[in-house]
């Protein structure tokens, strides 16, 4: 029988020694692989918190001259990043583009299309197509560029101040609010969301008229569907009754009014989707 010559048994000590070296190996091995873990993370923060401030730039925080119109607007992301996206174009001496729009799902994908979105928008304002060529160009990038499940929700709108007159396109989006007076009209007329169909059904231009003192709120579904404890939803007769409440108002005060609306109704409670508005006063 095969051995080792001279060999012995190991004496309790010695096991329970060697036992203790195992462990301090087995521990030293895990907190360098947690350390590694945690270095990961702490650079995937960081790279989020740049992405997330060079989203923010993206976003128009300083008003562009806008004759005629009182502009106010914010937007919030559930994550660092999020896929909700405004803008606010001046287009010349009377006429502003205003949009608003809202990328499936959340975080860093649909903040990479949102991007692609708001550039695409940038360049086809500047080259004052109509809001439903606009719109076509924008369902093709969507759809030649993104995975069937993705879609974008759009709302484009040009206000001219010395016509009185709006123009608009609502593709698949959230109807915007316009109080005039005590009536309120929904902002439904367009076509489907972009990003579903190539060739989707010509897109439609609805075309009506603004007055001083009209308000006009651009949102994104997070405002309307942000619920409170009980599971109810916020909704769209809410959000008209706190425009009425303060219609006299500048809009950046309006603005603060439904953001304060809806933290108390949501008992302060965390985004559960990106939140966006966009108030208009005609002035």
């Amino acid at each position: 029988m095969w051995g080792w010559p001279n060999a012995q048994e190991f004496t309790h000590a010695e096991l329970e020694f060697l036992e203790a070296i195992a462990n301090i190996v087995i521990t030293a091995i895990e907190n360098e692989r947690l350390e590694g873990e945690r270095a990961e993370m702490q650079r995937l923060e960081n790279e989020l918190d740049i992405a997330a401030k060079i989203q923010t730039g993206l976003l128009p925080l300083l008003m562009p001259p806008t004759p005629g119109l009182d502009v106010a607007a914010d937007s919030q992301s559930s994550r660092q990043i999020g896929g909700d996206y405004y803008d606010i174009i001046q287009l010349d001496e009377q006429k502003t583009l205003l949009a608003i729009a809202d990328v499936s799902g959340k975080g860093v994908p649909a903040a990479l299309l949102m991007a692609n979105v708001q550039a695409a928008l940038t360049v086809l304002a500047r080259l004052r197509l109509p809001l439903t060529h606009i719109v076509d160009h924008i369902n093709r990038l969507v759809v030649e560029n993104t995975e069937p499940e993705v879609f974008v929700t759009m709302f484009l709108a040009v206000i001219d101040t010395a016509t009185n007159t709006i123009e608009y396109v609502n593709a698949g989006h959230n109807p915007p609010v316009l109080l005039r007076g005590n009536d309120v009209h929904l902002l439904e007329m367009g076509g489907v969301l972009t990003g579903v169909l190539m060739d989707p059904p010509p897109y439609r231009m609805g075309v009506g008229g603004v007055g001083s003192g009209d308000i006009l709120v651009l949102y994104t579904d997070g405002v309307t569907e942000t619920f409170n404890g009980s599971g109810h939803e916020y909704g769209v007769a809410s959000l008209v009754e706190c425009l009425r409440g303060h219609r006299m108002e500048p809009s950046s005060d309006i603005l603060q009014s439904i953001k304060a609306e809806l933290r108390a109704f949501s008992g302060n409670a965390n985004l559960a989707d990106d939140t966006s508005l966009v108030v208009v006063r005609v002035t």
